[in-house]
């Protein structure tokens, strides 16, 4: 839909009525609206939005540690908390990972029962995951959690203990979640316009798609399709078996860039093999010796032995070192002990055993070595030689 003069300044404040950046407002704008210039009048609206620019992240630069693409909605879900958030309050975030289809719920408390009457209230609406991912919250290590998952018969993975970017499905969302706290917190439905905002934009980890096209198989109505002649419907063709296939391959490029980019390498540690591990205790940091039992099945986190907490722990093998152990030097002259069955000699059985020491007459001369000595070829100047 061209958009005429008189009407473009409405339509980018429609655009961004819940602060998206750059990438979305063009992905939502090529859906709907055109006119010259758009693209630069988007980014001139970003760039002077002072809640957009106040509200700007720094680059990660951590390590990236893709998931297996899922297959199906709801095939597999990350739920982590964000807060206390400036409102006061702590938010409990829940995000698809086919679809990357979002939920918020406010807590308050945020106890283990809390959390599983807020996720029932989810599954009793759109109906039972195969599996969650979560962190080692003592909310989801409670007892109440693991029966909760136990009777709708959901598998629960934990991440790896102090290591967030393995749970990066919900974490990315956690980010986008707090800054548009803080460019939109003093609406009213500030939640409600992020959340419509976030499932109804194309995503390019989506190939294109939104996430209300591939969790409700239809596009959500909002304000901006106002713009379309009524009776106007826009189409949602889906070829899942491509749309895996496309996700499989950004997984790999995102994951490719990540590691060129922060240099890393992939490590791996075989069972028995000695290592140091990070220890978290205590409000410090510290490397602890252990060992290897083994390796967590699809995933890069260890089950070690560690000696000096008496347990064994799951460490992410960015948390891992190699370690060399000391080997004790094994005495060479094994001689030198006494021998407890062996009898005691007498001194003059001793003096017979023990060999005479050779006189100075046949020991070798410890002189320096002969060498063939040449006359010093010394200069002698001839004045009538211009050179030599």
């Amino acid at each position: 839909m061209i958009i005429p003069k008189s009407l473009q300044s409405r339509i980018l404040k429609t655009l961004h009525i819940a602060h998206p950046g750059i990438v979305r407002m063009k992905a939502i704008a090529k859906e709907h609206v055109y006119w010259p210039g758009i693209g630069k009048e988007i980014e001139k609206l970003v760039h002077q939005c002072e809640q957009c620019q106040g509200a700007s992240k720094t680059p990660a630069k951590t390590l990236l540690t893709p998931w297996l693409a899922p297959n199906e909605v709801f095939e597999r879900v990350h739920v982590d908390f964000a807060g206390p958030c400036s409102d006061g309050y702590t938010y409990l975030l829940f995000v698809d990972a086919f679809s990357k289809w979002p939920e918020v719920c406010k807590m308050h408390p945020i106890t283990a029962k809390d959390t599983v009457e807020v996720l029932q209230s989810i599954v009793y609406r759109l109906g039972i995951p195969k599996e969650i991912v979560s962190d080692n919250g003592r909310q989801f290590r409670s007892h109440e959690f693991s029966s909760f998952c136990k009777e709708f018969g959901i598998k629960h993975t934990f991440t790896p203990p102090y290591h967030p970017m393995s749970n990066g499905q919900v974490e990315r969302f956690v980010d986008t979640f707090k800054r548009s706290m803080k460019k939109c917190g003093q609406k009213k439905n500030w939640i409600e316009e992020t959340l419509l905002a976030y499932r109804t934009t194309p995503h390019a980890s989506l190939n294109g798609h939104s996430p209300d096209e591939l969790f409700l198989g239809r596009h959500m109505r909002t304000k901006i399709n106002l713009v379309h002649p009524e009776g106007q419907k826009i189409s949602s063709n889906i070829d899942k078996e491509k749309f895996k296939k496309f996700q499989q391959a950004h997984q790999q490029k995102m994951s490719k860039q990540f590691n060129t980019k922060h240099g890393s390498k992939l490590s791996k540690f075989r069972p028995g093999e000695p290592v140091y591990l990070l220890n978290y205790r205590l409000n410090k940091t510290e490397w602890l010796s252990g060992t290897i039992i083994e390796q967590v099945k699809n995933s890069p986190t260890y089950r070690v032995k560690v000696p000096a907490i008496g347990r064994d722990v799951h460490r992410h093998v960015n948390q891992l070192r190699k370690r060399h152990p000391i080997e004790m030097d094994t005495p060479k002259d094994v001689g030198t002990t006494p021998d407890r069955r062996t009898p005691a000699r007498t001194p003059e059985q001793i003096r017979q055993i023990s060999p005479r020491p050779e006189s100075p007459k046949n020991l070798s001369p410890k002189g320096r070595p002969q060498r063939n000595r040449r006359p010093i070829n010394r200069l002698d100047p001839d004045p009538d030689k211009k050179r030599y």
